[in-house]
């Protein structure tokens, strides 16, 4: 018999475990060692006060992982992980936990409810739009080794490092083609800044362009040029130094926003593969 209770009370070794058991068979590689897992949580906002889990009899084996913030000017949840362990899916668990989870939304007056779900993953994507989730866009990730980026050997910036302290925000997103996803937004990376690291490029002492590229696991959240300055090298210069300031032996790329030609375009061209699709999905929460 299973029951389910919001997280408040339950230890990060505990979700963590379950975390890792539920995504054992994911599309998309996912092995973190519990120190990352702990910084993913802290970068998307994760809040046990509205988030559930599911039990049998004290074992975790379910769960829904939540943040919130404000998206686009309204109270905003955003589903950080939704997992059921292989050996207790399709025991209607899925289905029980976020009729539970939208009531915690609703007590907590959350407008609505984002959330990212693979492509592939049809059933999924089908249960959320049967629960009257709607696509709001398409993403496409990527990945690639250090080793198979492709390098350049000058362009006409300076390529330097920088505090996050003295980032200026709204400079940097005149540079952007599209709003980054939650998990890369300003406020996660704001969030997360002591595992991220800032490298931009500079033209007569102004900002042109800059990557932001997670330190243990290579995760790149954003990378952007001035319009004007594109195709001149100054984005694989970029990728080359961001490829020395991670441990890690790739870099990725989660959720490009599918419209975007010419970023999708410019990894492509660079070494980077596709490594998977993905739907954005906004639910709107009645109150």
């Amino acid at each position: 018999m299973f029951h389910y209770r919001v997280l408040t009370d339950e230890r990060d070794v505990n979700l963590y475990t379950a975390f890792t058991k539920a995504f054992s068979d994911y599309q998309v590689n996912i092995n973190l060692p519990l120190e990352v897992f702990q910084r993913m949580l802290t970068r998307r906002g994760y809040l046990p006060e509205i988030s559930c889990g599911a039990y049998e009899n004290d074992e975790l084996i379910g769960f829904i992982l939540n943040g919130m913030r404000s998206w686009n000017n309204k109270i905003t949840a955003y589903d950080t992980g939704t997992g059921v362990i292989p050996i207790h899916r399709k025991k209607g668990i899925t289905k029980k936990l976020f009729a539970s989870t939208k009531e915690i939304l609703l007590q907590n007056n959350v407008e609505q409810y984002l959330l990212e779900v693979l492509q592939a993953n049809q059933v999924a994507a089908d249960l959320y739009l049967k629960e009257g989730f709607k696509i709001a866009r398409a993403f496409n990730c990527y990945q690639a080794d250090k080793a198979g980026i492709h390098k350049v050997n000058s362009c006409e910036a300076v390529i330097n490092s920088m505090e996050f302290d003295v980032v200026n925000w709204d400079q940097l997103q005149g540079f952007w083609e599209f709003i980054p996803s939650w998990q890369n937004s300003v406020d996660s990376i704001r969030c997360s800044k002591d595992s991220l690291h800032i490298t931009t490029a500079w033209f007569e002492n102004n900002i042109v362009g800059y990557g932001i590229i997670e330190i243990n696991t290579g995760d790149v959240p954003q990378l952007a040029v001035a319009k004007e300055f594109r195709n001149k090298g100054i984005g694989c210069e970029i990728i080359k130094e961001l490829v020395s300031h991670t441990k890690s032996d790739h870099l990725r790329f989660i959720n490009i926003e599918d419209g975007c030609e010419t970023l999708n375009t410019f990894l492509k061209n660079n070494g980077f593969i596709e490594i998977g699709k993905q739907y954005e999905m906004v639910l709107p929460l009645e109150l």
